[in-house]
């Protein structure tokens, strides 16, 4: 199995905004199909019908985008600060949005359009200075009799869809996925990689239990056609150059490696005549400096319309992310993420070269910073040097105006943070990444020299659970309601008040939060046992979030020690679900 290579070159790394485009013949009945529309994704309107092949590739003979202009998706794409571009050239449809040799069920030789969009928008690319990325469907193809198919051993994609095709195909005995790799996902890769250009990045998707040799075979391609292209972790079997977040998952912290959040501009991917429910410029941004800070990249999906137009929607969103960007785009492009070895409250923060930029998420009339290993030299703001080293700033506010506005301090020399949790701005958050995971499962007990199994725990897990907490790849704990095991902070406090907020997210975004949990916090001697409650439901429109207050604790000396929890019980799968995301400390006085 290869390792993951952690640093991709700058191009990728440090874009930080990507275009995704979704667009292929789902987009001709855009969610609906005789007289019912799909609840979920418009680019698996296929599965959820069960539209046989026959009938799908009627859709073929209606696709005309006659206003399809790849200059303006991309100089839109530009101008909303995006430096790279992923398209799908082949979906789980099979269906090839370029002029494949291999197979005729493509745009140009099954379509009145003749047009090969992909090569147009490669070349659109390649005019306006943005990179070109590909996304093909390596494992799922329900055109293809072998295409791969999970079959009943997998759930179902939200909860109601094949992700192989079993209604045209319902003899999975009669399948061999190497006909269908070897005979057509391969040698439409090698059209991809030869024939368009650069290609940046090859996204690949829903792998579920392909066998190492195909995923090897994809790398092995891509290194030998075109090396300087990067490979997604859906891959699958650890043969990706850098990881992919769950769909429309964000960041709990950076992970010291690059990761790319997937994301829709709506609800679905591919065009849907229903959904309505658009994110605002500013969720957009927010997402977009959040996982900046953290190092990581947005890949913002659009689905373009039947007739090859964005909707105006996406047009109209775009825009004002891009007057947004063209002001404040020096704090994301190239930049680092932030070098605080916790999320700050008050702000996001990236760094590039000397430079140190603090995207404010409040207003504050001053704003204490601690542990900078050397002053700035000069700043957006006013700021007073105290005899600890620490500094506050006073920001403008004829300055620091708009969303998120930037602020600003200049170093001599990249700036570092000494080691250590120390509060910023009287806040201290923690994430699990950043903690210390203790697994300590009980002991059999013997008696009369045999071993007997561990008393009866309501709270261990089903067989299919994981039988210790997990650190998974968005930075999250999950599994984490076993009363053997803990995670614990090394921090640093001074005397005061501090009111603490335990914050857990839902790791199936189709559900909320609905079940109790009870754990135990320690500050060092001072040791509490708290039920979470919904005291707090922060924004989270996938993953459901909730922030429990887990109490005060009110410190008469300076506290260089273990904050630790763990869980005393989860009471049903619901509860052992909620994965925990981060714990905050607020000083109130």
């Amino acid at each position: 199995m290869t390792e993951p290579v952690n640093n991709p070159p700058c191009e990728l790394r440090l874009a930080h905004f990507g275009m995704f485009i979704h667009w292929g013949l789902y987009a001709v009945p855009g969610g609906r199909w005789q007289g019912r529309e799909t609840p979920y994704l418009g680019e698996w309107l296929q599965s959820y019908f069960r539209i046989p092949n026959a009938e799908y590739a009627k859709f073929a003979e209606r696709f005309n985008p006659i206003h399809f202009n790849a200059d303006e998706w991309v100089s839109l794409a530009r101008d909303a600060g995006m430096k790279y571009l992923v398209f799908t050239a082949k979906h789980h449809d099979g269906f090839a949005m370029y002029h494949s040799k291999v197979n005729r069920f493509n745009i140009v030789d099954a379509t009145p359009f003749k047009r090969d969009v992909l090569r147009e928008i490669s070349d659109a690319c390649a005019r306006y200075g943005i990179r070109f990325g590909i996304y093909y469907s390596h494992h799922l193809d329900w055109a293809d009799p072998d295409g791969g198919d999970p079959g009943p051993e997998s759930p179902l994609n939200c909860n109601c869809m094949s992700w192989g095709n079993n209604w045209d195909f319902p003899d999975r005995s009669r399948k061999d996925f190497s006909r269908y790799f070897y005979g057509k996902a391969l040698p439409q890769l090698r059209e991809l990689l030869t024939e368009y250009g650069p290609v940046c990045e090859l996204w690949c998707d829903c792998p579920h239990q392909i066998l190492p040799e195909y995923s090897r075979a994809v790398r092995d391609l891509v290194r030998e056609l075109q090396p300087d292209c990067l490979i997604n972790s859906r891959v699958g079997n650890g043969y990706g150059d850098f990881g992919s977040l769950g769909d429309n998952q964000t960041l709990t912290a950076g992970l010291n490696r690059l990761v790319e959040s997937p994301g829709t501009l709506n609800d679905t991917w591919g065009f849907k005549f229903d959904d309505h429910h658009w994110k605002t410029p500013e969720e957009v941004i927010e997402k977009l400096v959040s996982l900046t800070d953290k190092g990581a990249n947005y890949l913002l999906n659009v689905g373009p319309m039947p007739d090859g137009r964005l909707t105006p929607e996406t047009v109209d969103i775009l825009t004002r992310v891009g007057t947004w960007y063209r002001r404040n785009g020096d704090g994301i492009y190239g930049c680092e993420g932030s070098p605080f070895p916790q999320n700050l409250g008050w702000a996001y923060c990236t760094r590039k070269e000397n430079t140190l930029n603090f995207f404010l998420r409040r207003q504050e009339e001053h704003i204490r910073l601690a542990g900078l290993s050397a002053a700035p030299v000069t700043a957006d703001c006013p700021i007073q040097l105290h005899s600890d080293g620490s500094l506050t700033l006073t920001p403008d506010p004829d300055r620091q105006t708009g969303f998120l506005p930037v602020l600003r301090l200049h170093f001599t020399e990249p700036p570092r943070i000494l080691p250590g949790l120390r509060l910023q701005n009287g806040e201290m958050d923690l994430a699990p990444g950043q903690g210390q995971l203790i697994h300590n499962p009980p002991e059999p007990v013997i008696d009369d020299g045999a071993a007997a199994a561990p008393p009866e725990n309501p709270n261990m897990p089903p067989d299919n659970e994981s039988e210790h907490s997990l650190l998974t790849g968005d930075g999250l704990l999950t599994w984490w309601h076993h009363d053997y095991d803990a995670i614990a902070w090394t921090l640093e406090l001074a005397p005061g008040t501090y009111e603490c907020w335990i914050l857990t997210q839902k790791a199936d975004h189709s559900r909320t939060w609905n079940s109790s949990r009870i754990v135990e916090v320690a500050l060092g001697d001072d040791i509490r046992r708290v039920p979470l409650a919904a005291d707090e439901l922060p924004y989270s429109p996938y993953f459901p979030q909730v922030r429990s207050r887990a109490g005060v604790f009110t410190l008469t000396a300076p506290f260089r020690g273990t904050f630790r929890l763990r869980t005393l019980m989860a009471g049903d799968r619901g509860a052992r679900l909620m994965a925990l995301a981060g714990v905050t400390f607020r000083q109130l006085s």
